[in-house]
């Protein structure tokens, strides 16, 4: 799903470890010797046209959190919070306190019928951050996709510093099929009860 944005952009590479075999098809993976690590993504956040950093708890994490203020140039650098990470994004905004020369903004994840949404922060060439939190895109996201669409609306104003143009997502004929027959569905149910609530009051 991510790779379906990110590939406007430019290659979608990850890095795995040799003794691991990748877990999905998204992204390309670089895979290095675990010893060699630190130099491969020092050098590959140097030179990409954008660095995504998955918020997390983990020592790797930290580490690349560490390393992207003197590697990434703000514009160039967005962290994306999962919906289901809390508790990790409020920890990594006590964090960077010492990391970043910006403090990041509070984000509450909120309870939806859809089920929760995460965001991305993105930066301004001064550090100053935004939160883009994602929103349903009801006639652009299908069920194998649901991710893409809200992800390349939020991404929308780091498209625009880094000088790419940006379109909506594409309308999906299938989810527009399902929206009318949910529609329809639900009409239906609602004429059922109303009909069935005047024939049990005329009686």
């Amino acid at each position: 799903e991510m790779k379906s944005v990110l590939s406007e952009i430019g290659p979608f590479i990850a890095f795995g470890d040799l003794d691991e075999e990748p877990l999905d098809p998204g992204a390309a993976r670089k895979l290095v010797p675990h010893k060699q690590w630190h130099d491969d993504v020092r050098r590959e956040m140097s030179k990409a046209r954008l660095v995504i950093m998955r918020v997390a708890d983990s020592e790797s994490f930290w580490w690349e959190v560490q390393e992207a203020p003197t590697k990434v140039k703000p514009e160039r650098l967005v962290f994306l919070i999962p919906a289901e990470r809390q508790g990790e994004y409020e920890l990594l905004c006590d964090k960077v306190k010492g990391l970043l020369p910006c403090q990041l903004p509070e984000f509450e994840i909120k309870w939806s019928p859809l089920g929760s949404r995460g965001g991305i922060i993105y930066f301004e060439p001064d550090w100053t951050p935004h939160l883009r939190r994602f929103k349903t895109a009801w006639l652009r996201q299908t069920f194998w996709n649901v991710f893409g669409a809200p992800l390349k609306t939020a991404l929308k104003p780091v498209y625009g510093q880094l000088g790419i143009e940006w379109t909506k997502p594409p309308v999906q004929p299938a989810q527009v099929l399902y929206v009318l027959v949910l529609v329809l569905l639900s009409g239906s149910a609602v004429y059922m009860v109303y009909r069935s609530f005047n024939e049990a009051w005329v009686l």
